[in-house]
This record gives C-alpha cells, structure tokens and sequence, in this order.
C-alpha cells in the first residue's frame, strides 16, 4: 500500500455545481469523448496578456462576458437516481505521456484539473521523475475538457513546478505554483489554449489545496497543517494564516463558512465564519471516540443541510449543520477515504489505494460503487461527478472519468 504520509497530506481536502456550453477549440491529444452529455453552447475567449495588470472580476469593456456559471454554495436538489448509470470516460492523458490527476473543479461549460506529468520513457523508468509526479512534487499542466461531447481535453498552461491545486472563481481559474516561493497564478477560464498565466500574488507556504468559499476569496491549504485566507482584492497583501490544525488537515467550504478537521489528534470539527474567518468554534462538532489514533475525520463531506464525515474505520457520521455530535449514519466501506463531494441527492467518497469511488444516497443510505481504483480527488456538480486515475500502474492512469447525473 503506498499510502505514505506524504500522499495522504496532499489528498486530504474537499471538493462543489453546473449547467453546459461549449466553443474552446481543442487539441486532439487523447481519447474523444463517448456520445453523450449534456450539450449546450458557449463562448470563444482570447488570452489575457502577461503584462496586463490584475482586473476586477467580470470582462474587461472590449471583450464578451464569459457566461458558463460557477457552482453555487448550496447544491439544488436532485430527484433521480444513479441507479443503472455507468461512468465515462470525459477525458485521457496526451498519448506521449503520463499524467496523474490532482484537484478538481467545474463550471457550467467545462472541467479544469491539474495533472502532473512525466513522459512515457520516465514511467518505464521508475525513478525519481515518476516518483515526484504520483506525490505532486514534479511538473504540471493545468487541463481543460469540455463537458458537451465529442471533445478532448486541452492543456491551458505547461511548466508548473509543484503545482497540485487549482479553483476557479469569477472569470478566472487559480492555482499554486513553486517558483522559488509559493505563489498564486492565474488565467481566464475562457483563454484559447495555449494561455500565458498572470501572477496574482505570495501564497506564504506550499499549497496543497485551493477552495473558494465566498466569491474573490480563496482559501489555501498549505504543508504544515496550516490553513491561510487569501484575499483577491488585496494580492498585494498576499495569504494571512486562519488556523493550524492536528495532523492531516481536512477543509471543506460550507455555506459561506468554513469546516476543518483533522483525522489524528482532533475529534472535533471547527467551524470558521466572519468576513476573514476570524470567528471560531473550537467544537462546532465533535466525533465519538473511535478506539484508535484517528479520532477525526479522513474526509468530510457537506451540503447547507448536513456535514458528513467518514473515519478510519470506515464508518460514515453525519451531523445536522447546527453542529452538536456526530451520529453514526452507516458502515461505508470505502476504503481509506481521501476525498468527498456532495450533490443535491448522493455524498460521495474517494479512496486511494484499493479503494475508488463511491455514493451514498442522503436519504436512504444506498451505496453505489462508481469506479474501484486509486482515486485522490473528487468534484461534483449539478451535471455530473468527476475524477481521475491516479494508479502508475493501472493502463486507466491519468483518465478522467464522469457519472453524468
């Protein structure tokens, strides 16, 4: 089992809604898409000059507002079931590579993820290179697939040292790279592929995850168990420290406020609210003790009516938003559970490992095995839930895949 503790820090963390367009030109650099989908139009968008300085989300006057819609905080509810639905594949690696997939997010017209990548030669050679990208330590990209089928994924950005989270918010998508420091970069969600990235600002530590509670405010979970707000009004200000938790940090958006757990050390959940997340409930919730030294969460799951949390022992708790104790909701059997998404029907959980994807229906607790495998990350929308393959191994590495709803 390569569940090192490396590993399991940068899978730690959360995930979010949609409707579909499409007109990206795409690259035709993998497996096209099977029939289906939802198909809708878009918009064409151009790249944002380097030297351009930051702008106030919302198009600049010479161009088109960018229309595909971000996810909302609550998602709507969803009355049919997955029940007799299959995955597809929504997108491949490019066919000189190998690519593995980290954090995920939508919006209504497409998929953006970050994937490390090594050639194929370095994953025949099993070193150093291959090592680096499974863990997040070497080179990524930053991807694109539309979600109206036929399409292939695209690659928006080469070169990112390091780079293992990635979120969108107003017209852009954000990530984190390593350049010498830690720093947050950006490009329109529109940009014709290939874009040149815009430096937004200091990230103030390695980001392991990115996630977007409020509209221009980014939340970044950096190494060290340490969680920073970033404002996106003030780049020049850079990231300021909310909270350091136990080992193995977990954060989840929740309503506008923030969740945060942490599987070893802390049975309780910390709730973060406030304009700067500044106002803090030490025990908003907390989980009854589990014999053993994982008394927190691995993932937690939420939507505006309930937060979910699965534990090492694969058991899955469930608590009312107003917090309080967690009550023990079902035996998951998910495996070592690394990752969480939520819809207005199912909570899903990813495990890596041995483990892969799987739902749960909110309200009758029926459980669904979407795909068996190694799977870090996970996003939901309102027309599908998403993630990618990331055992070196499997001939799937580097796929993304989707369970359109």
């Amino acid at each position: 089992m390569r569940r090192s503790r490396l590993a399991l820090f940068l899978v730690f963390s959360a995930g979010a809604i949609a409707f579909a367009c499409s007109s990206f030109t795409a690259a035709n650099d993998g497996d096209e898409l099977p029939d289906g989908g939802p198909p809708t139009p878009g918009t064409d968008g151009t790249v944002l000059d380097v030297d351009t300085p930051p702008i106030p989300d919302g198009a600049p006057p010479d161009r088109e507002p960018y229309d595909a819609a971000l996810n909302p905080p609550c998602p709507a509810p969803v009355a049919d079931s997955i029940s007799g639905k299959t995955k597809d594949l929504l997108a491949s690696p490019p066919t000189d590579a190998v690519e593995f997939p980290f954090q995920l997010d939508s919006d209504s017209l497409a998929v953006f993820w970050v994937a490390q990548h090594i050639t194929l030669e370095e994953h025949r050679d099993a070193g150093i290179a291959r090592s680096e990208a499974y863990n997040g330590k070497g080179i990524a990209r930053i991807r694109r697939v539309r979600k109206a089928a036929p399409s292939a994924a695209e690659t928006l950005v080469e070169g990112q040292t390091r780079t293992t989270a990635l979120v969108l918010d107003g017209d852009h998508v954000y990530w984190a790279a390593y350049e010498g420091q830690s720093i947050i970069r950006r490009v329109r969600r529109d940009c014709a592929a290939p874009c040149e990235p815009e430096y937004v600002g200091n990230a103030g530590g390695l980001v392991h995850k990115l996630y977007r509670p409020r509209p221009g405010l980014l939340v970044l979970q950096l190494e060290g168990n340490r969680v920073h707000l970033f404002d996106l009004s003030k780049p020049n200000v850079g990231s300021i420290e909310i909270a350091t938790t136990g080992n193995f940090t977990y954060v989840v958006p929740n309503a506008g406020d923030l969740l945060l757990g942490a599987s070893f050390d802390e049975a309780a959940v910390r709730r973060h609210s406030g304009p700067s997340f500044s106002q803090i409930d030490p025990t908003w919730a907390t989980l009854p003790e589990g014999g053993s030294d994982s008394e927190g969460p691995d993932a937690l799951g939420t939507d505006c009516e309930s937060t979910f949390a699965a534990r090492k022992d694969q058991s899955i708790w469930r608590v009312g938003n107003d917090g309080g104790v967690f009550t023990y909701w079902l035996q998951g059997e998910v495996g070592p559970a690394v990752a969480s998404a939520v819809d207005g029907r199912y909570v899903y959980f990813a495990a890596l490992d041995t483990g892969g994807v799987f739902a749960f229906d909110k309200s009758t607790g029926e459980r669904f095995v979407l795909h068996r495998g190694n799977v870090w990350n996970l996003h939901a929308d309102a027309q599908g839930v998403y993630w990618g393959e990331h055992d070196d191994r499997s001939p799937e590495v580097g796929k993304l895949y989707v369970l359109w709803r």
